[in-house]
């Protein structure tokens, strides 16, 4: 699905934090877990050298 939206939006570079559903059901300190896992992704994207 990111392959479709990349491609029909013409970003097909583009690159997202992805966290593992559902979150509507979470307890406030799993939904804190996904919160951290996806501002990990964020800092790698961010940060990361696009030449490698």
């Amino acid at each position: 699905m990111l392959e479709a939206t990349r491609s029909i939006g013409g970003i097909d570079d583009a690159q997202w934090a992805e966290v593992p559903h559902p979150l509507g059901s979470l307890t406030p300190e799993q939904l804190a877990q996904r919160a951290r896992l996806a501002a990990e992704q964020f800092v790698d994207l961010v940060v990361a050298d696009p030449e490698a």
